[in-house]
């Protein structure tokens, strides 16, 4: 299983779920409880519990049908249920929809998106549900992300119209205090918007935010953010818009997490190794259970680019080089180069080949400036930052006696850049 996202089930149980898969672990012995398909919903006080599938729901032993067979993506506990985000995978998500489910009324769906547009997650604090919703644009408009406060059936607003662009996530930190994750263009890094009783607003400098944040207190927010191609955490301090970082390892990424009355549990993802289940506590990282499961071996490659220090993944056949290299320039760009994430570079070196992909502007290692430079460049090929950053990576790899010959291969984005 690959996992993606963790969960506390109350303090002495933490959950570990893939794309259509979980598991539960004791915490923090990490021996295995129960596994199963599905969606798991952990209620986080450790009293219930749910499963979503792609037609029914489970909440605490009691099984509801639901119309269809639409992919269960995102769930949460929302007053005396669970909300669920249901999305049709196939066509593009044509068909999205919120169900809320109690074990004693059954199911309701609640809000149902418009054409063009589909649900991402919910969220809930409080009596307040928070749900992502994605609006494909066109080729006149930017796609954008918009936080929805849902208070019933067919009853939702906008969570923060004053704001405009995209609005990844909102988090109530108190009755007076509301934090966003924003970016006014999507294609710019995300900035974390503190918004306080009086409409004061306050920004942190601009991070690269590798996913959602989480609350810890009504005064303190553990952000994950890239660190080259890495991902660490930061704290941040939401009554000075002060941060620091609280967690960071240069041979692996740490993510995802979880937050819990003080505790964080965490996936450390090693460049070349086994992904391991961390307790983290003031920083530092405390060994729970090894994970059955491992990373494609590979290194990380630095060089220095025209704006300065860039970072890829590299892997090398056995024996001496200098090899032939192929420059794999991935797409996206957003996320898909990440320390201790699967890729793909394996497929080259099995046929003999070294592999690098190297990190480009446009996936925002140069900073925000040069990224949306890199989005917006409109003129010559030797003027693109993306070919300035990948043309630098060839270079540095022949200094690095790496290459004997090269060959390029991109998709999606990539294929423009090699383009």
């Amino acid at each position: 299983m690959q996992i993606e996202s963790l969960a506390w089930w109350g303090p002495a149980r933490i959950v570990l779920s893939g794309r259509d898969a979980w598991e539960v672990r004791s915490w923090p012995d990490g021996v295995l409880v129960d596994a199963g398909a599905g969606l798991a919903v952990p209620c986080p006080d450790g009293q219930r519990w749910a499963v979503a599938m792609s037609d029914r729901v489970e909440i605490d032993g009691v099984r509801h049908l639901l119309p269809g067979f639409i992919q269960a993506r995102s769930g949460c506990w929302w007053r005396d249920g669970v909300c669920i985000v249901r999305t049709d995978p196939r066509g593009g998500g044509k068909v999205s929809e919120i169900w809320w489910v109690t074990a004693a009324q059954g199911p309701v769906r609640l809000l149902t998106a418009v054409q063009g547009s589909r649900f991402f997650s919910v969220a809930a604090t409080g009596d307040d549900l928070f749900v992502t919703l994605y609006t494909d644009g066109d080729s006149r408009t930017a796609h954008t992300m918009r936080i929805l406060n849902l208070r019933g059936v067919q009853d939702a607003a906008d969570a923060t119209p004053d704001l405009p662009g995209s609005v990844h996530q909102v988090i109530l930190m108190s009755e007076r205090r509301q934090v966003a994750l924003w970016s006014q263009d999507p294609n710019l890094s995300q900035q974390v918007l503190i918004r306080g009783d009086h409409g004061g607003e306050t920004f942190t400098p601009e991070l690269r935010v590798a996913g959602l944040c989480q609350r810890i207190d009504d005064r303190q927010l553990l952000i994950p953010a890239y660190d080259g191609i890495r991902i660490g955490m930061i704290l941040l301090a939401v009554d000075d818009a002060s941060w620091r970082w609280a967690l960071r390892d240069p041979a692996a990424s740490i993510f995802p997490f979880a937050v819990a009355d003080g505790e964080v549990a965490a996936l450390r993802r090693p460049v070349d190794g086994s992904p391991t289940l961390v307790s983290v506590r003031d920083g530092t990282t405390h060994d729970v259970v090894a994970r059955d499961q491992s990373t494609p071996p590979a290194r990380v490659h630095r060089w220095n680019g025209p704006a300065g220090p860039l970072e890829g993944l590299v892997v090398t056949p056995p024996g001496p080089g200098p090899w032939p290299l192929v420059v794999d320039v991935h797409g996206g760009p957003n996320h898909e180069l990440v320390a201790g994430f699967e890729h793909q570079l394996q497929r080259w070196r099995r046929a003999g080949f070294a592999a690098l992909a190297p990190e480009y502007a446009a996936a925002g290692i140069g900073g925000s400036r040069r990224r949306s430079s890199a989005w917006m460049n409109s003129g010559p090929p030797h003027t693109d930052p993306n070919v300035e950053d990948v043309a630098s990576a060839i270079a540095a790899s022949g200094t690095a006696a790496i290459a004997s010959s090269v060959f390029l291969f991109g998709w999606s984005w990539g294929g423009f850049v090699v383009n």
